[in-house]
């Protein structure tokens, strides 16, 4: 059983990944249609604590995926290194690399978020980055 909720977490950080992606990446109409979708892998309580410090609520998220639609268009996004901290219950405390490649540069993060994967889709519930120098 634990090793399902570790992967459903697992698959969820990269399903949430690549709707970020298209946010970036497509025309701003398409883009500005997958801001809902992503939206629904939020809970309402979600928060996010950002690389700068700053904490983020989830109206705040999703104002900037609305105002990020389609600004990079040769952004991708990969994920390695996930790996599974906690579980309880539901919710999994997942740690990941998220690497962004664009304009011939690379910028890596660290993540750690904690995912309630008893719904479909997992729903986020928390998320801390933190930006390194490769």
């Amino acid at each position: 059983m634990q090793k399902e909720l570790a992967r459903r977490a697992e698959r969820s950080v990269m399903d949430i990944h690549d709707t970020i992606q298209q946010i970036y990446t497509l025309p701003i109409d398409d883009a500005q249609n997958r801001v809902a979708e992503l939206m629904s892998q939020f809970r309402p309580d979600f928060r996010m604590l950002t690389s700068q410090g700053s904490w983020l609520s989830y109206g705040q998220v999703k104002r900037f995926f609305k105002n990020s639609a389609g600004v990079q268009p040769g952004l991708r996004i990969e994920i390695s290194q996930c790996e599974t901290l906690a579980i309880e219950g539901s919710l999994v405390a997942i740690r990941y690399r998220e690497t962004h490649h664009a304009k011939g540069a690379a910028t890596q993060r660290v993540s750690v978020a904690m995912i309630d994967v008893s719904t479909q889709p997992a729903r986020w519930r928390y998320l801390q980055e933190r930006t390194f120098n490769t």
